[in-house]
This record gives C-alpha cells, structure tokens and sequence, in this order.
C-alpha cells in the first residue's frame, strides 16, 4: 500500500502482543534518527500480501540495512562479503542457500 518496509517492520514491532517485547521510546526515536540519515532504507515498499492472522507474522525487530543486521547479530566484519555476493537487502538474505 505504499508503505515503506522498514516502517511496516517498526510498526509491528511496536504492536508485539506482549508489552514487554515492544521496543522503548529511546529506540524508537534512534531508528527514526537512522532511517532521516539514510533515506534510501525508504525506497522498499510493502506488497500487498500479508499473513492471514498475527501468529503468522514474523517476530523479528526491524533492520535497516544489512550492516545493522549484521551488527545485531555481531557479524559486522561480513558486511563487505555480503554486499559483494549481492546480498543488498532483507529479503535476498532471506532467499540464501548453502
């Protein structure tokens, strides 16, 4: 619906059924500072298919790019490889194979 991904992510983030699990204000705020420096996060829009009820959404917090990705899961020297191999987003990660 025109929806960049990266704020459909927060948003549900946000909406976590369990109060506990929902992101505080602080990082909230930290993402949006991340997302104004890099406005290109922006470009990828939601499509139209959704799961069919909540239990089938991904619990996962929202990333901006593969660097944050892979700084969260403190892999942050394979940036680099990554985006070498062409693995630019989410969602081509998503789709790797050994």
């Amino acid at each position: 619906m025109g929806c960049p991904v990266v704020l459909h992510q927060l948003m549900l983030h946000c909406w976590q059924k369990e109060r506990g699990q929902r992101p505080h204000f602080n990082s909230v705020v930290s993402f949006l500072d991340k997302l104004i420096r890099n406005p290109t996060s922006l470009l990828t829009l939601v499509d139209n298919s959704f799961p069919e009820s909540l239990e089938d959404m991904p619990d996962y917090p929202p990333f901006i790019s593969i660097g944050d990705w892979l700084d969260s899961i403190k892999m942050s020297q394979y940036k680099n490889q990554f985006l070498a191999a062409g693995f630019t987003t989410l969602d081509s990660v998503s789709t790797m194979s050994i």
